[in-house]
């Protein structure tokens, strides 16, 4: 049988690994063992004031490559998509877009869009899962 200092530094060795993923603490008060989430820096990120994204002319899928950092760059904070200015879109554009659009870790927004991203989400039936109505 192990004893309860044991414990605690199994439960510590455990944390740590899970610590550096998952910002949680340990606290040991008293004979008790607290574990806590740390979610301010979740919290913090996401009531900031909005970041505008502006959709380029051309979203295909050899001009993804720098459109896609810029995403990635946003994430954890909120985003609004404006798409006016769209002339060419692709199917790989639009599943970029859909990851974006849907990820945990952003909240987005559009302020507006044009026919042409409302045409092919609508043909390829992905106007929902863009949030695009």
């Amino acid at each position: 049988m192990s004893t309860p200092n044991n414990d605690v530094a199994d439960i510590e060795t455990t944390m740590e690994e899970v610590q550096t993923e998952d910002n949680l603490s340990l606290e040991n008060t008293e004979g008790t063992v607290e574990i806590k989430a740390d979610t301010s820096t979740k919290e913090k990120s996401l009531s900031g004031d909005w970041v505008v994204i502006q959709l380029p002319e051309n979203l295909t899928l050899a001009d993804l490559d720098d459109f896609k950092v810029e995403l990635q760059s946003h994430l954890g904070q909120r985003v609004r998509l404006h798409g006016q200015s769209v002339q060419r879109i692709d199917t790989a554009a639009v599943q970029l877009l859909v990851s974006f659009v849907n990820s945990p870790k952003v909240t987005v927004s559009w302020e507006d869009h044009c026919d042409k991203l409302n045409e092919v989400t609508q043909l390829l039936g992905l106007s929902n899962s863009m949030n695009i109505l």
